[in-house]
């Protein structure tokens, strides 16, 4: 092994451990968010497919969970995907440029909010990103004599869109770029067997949606909860501030120098492959289905064009990123965020307590079972606080959901946990309500003894 490149893996290195041990730090701390929950109980229900997102978080989840039931584990498998996405990062830029500016886009990884939180997660993107960063780099070298490698690109795309149909953006960009400017590679075989191996691998989730009324496509066209106020789709805006004030001028600058500099192939290779999955949001901003997070794959192609067109002007914006998001990492790791600037993160908190009190509810309840309530975010987390110690029914889920049926529970007795009113005479005989409970700094729930489920509740 050469000197320069000893050295060169001697701080990729410390970059990538560096940047895994502080996530990893944050896992054990920061309480799970909804979704995790909602995922870790995927994991309880192993199935070929979900409404909401295809089955290969919950799968990762089901692996590490076996460690235990805390946020680390939970969170193991993205922080293992993390550093890999950030390793292959690393040889992507690599090989399109050199060392220095793949050691620039990892780095630029563990400063991002939207990919760092993606690399710490229990959530789809943390899959997402690493089959992303692999079949940009695979198709790279397909595209540059190595026609084998669309096979590889193929199970990335796959494993991709196993882990979040979002991954078909990059089959979009690249079927623009070779129609654009590689033809060639259209009349062989290696781009159809590559997309052939995709559709293969993904045909478990097509086979579980036969089955369930495709209950994937009814939730993106009809059922995905949408704000009142389309801009609201780009929230939350914690997740991208730091981006916003900083670093954005840096892509915005990036992608400028990517259409300036439309002769180099490597420039045009990441403005055509990252399109499609930039337009997406952009375009769906004013109907308030964007979300915040769909922009975590554009990122991954300008961490390359941005440091490929390193400067200092672009070192002080990241710099200055980097301590944002370190500043963040300090309250999250020394205070819990009951006051100003974490304040936002606080309606995480409280929900162990809650489950104690439902289970403490329950017991004042004659044979008590069940507990109901009408929102996604109190389902889910009481269902992991509660550690499945009791069935957690919710008021109007899709039959395709992981959430029991009101058809097999008719007669019984519970709890109703609600953060508003709720006509409980539709579906149970008769509702005590009880004290409520405060749960966040700015929220309580309502807390209502019932008694004989009649009908499923709406």
């Amino acid at each position: 092994m050469s000197t320069p490149w000893r050295s060169t893996l001697g701080r990729l290195a410390a970059i990538i451990v560096a940047g895994t041990l502080v996530r990893a730090a944050v896992a054990a701390r920061f309480p799970l968010h909804f979704d995790e929950a909602y995922y870790w109980l995927w994991a309880r229900h192993p199935d070929l497919g979900y409404l909401d997102q295809p089955p290969m978080i919950a799968y990762l989840i089901l692996l590490t969970s076996r460690l235990g039931d805390a946020a680390i584990w939970i969170r193991l498998s993205s922080l293992l995907l993390g550093a890999a996405t950030s390793y292959v990062l690393f040889l992507l830029g690599r090989e399109m440029f050199d060392d220095r500016v793949g050691l620039l886009a990892a780095a630029l990884f563990q400063v991002i909010p939207i990919l760092w939180f993606g690399g710490m997660t229990a959530a789809p993107e943390a899959p997402l990103y690493l089959a992303w960063v692999v079949a940009l780099r695979l198709g790279w070298q397909a595209l540059h004599g190595r026609p084998r490698r669309w096979a590889g690109v193929g199970v990335a795309m796959g494993l991709g869109l196993l882990s979040k149909l979002y991954m078909v953006w990059l089959g979009v960009g690249l079927a623009l770029y070779a129609y654009r400017y590689a033809r060639l590679h259209l009349r062989r075989a290696g781009p159809y067997q590559g997309a052939v191996i995709a559709v293969l691998l993904f045909l478990p989730v097509v086979f579980w949606n036969v089955h369930h009324g495709w209950a994937n496509v009814r939730f993106v066209l009809h059922d995905r909860p949408r704000p009142e106020h389309g801009l609201a789709g780009f929230q939350p805006l914690w997740l991208v501030l730091p981006d916003l004030l900083f670093l954005t001028p840096a892509f915005v600058w990036a992608v400028w120098a990517m259409l300036a500099r439309a002769r180099d192939e490597r420039f045009r290779y990441l403005l055509w492959t990252g399109l499609p999955a930039a337009a997406v949001p952009v375009l769906l901003a004013p109907t308030g289905m964007s979300r915040a997070h769909w922009w975590g794959p554009v990122c991954l192609g300008l961490a390359v064009a941005v440091a490929a067109r390193w400067s200092l002007p672009t070192g002080i914006m990241a710099a200055c990123n980097a301590l944002v998001l370190a500043w963040v990492v300090v309250l999250i790791l020394a205070v819990r965020p009951t006051v100003p600037p974490l304040s936002f993160l606080y309606f995480l908190y409280g929900w162990n307590d809650l489950a104690g009190r439902v289970q403490h509810e329950m017991a004042q309840v004659n044979d008590g079972t069940i507990v109901v309530t009408d929102d996604y975010e109190i389902a889910a987390a009481l269902g992991y606080y509660g550690r499945r110690a009791f069935p957690v029914f919710l008021a109007g889920a899709d039959p395709a959901a992981i959430w029991p049926r009101f058809e097999d529970a008719r007669g019984a007795n519970g709890v109703g946990v609600t953060y508003s009113a709720f006509p409980w005479t539709r579906c149970f005989h008769r509702s005590e309500e009880v004290a409520p409970e405060p749960v966040a700094l700015y929220h309580r729930v309502r807390i209502v003894r019932l008694y004989g489920l009649y009908a499923p509740c709406p």
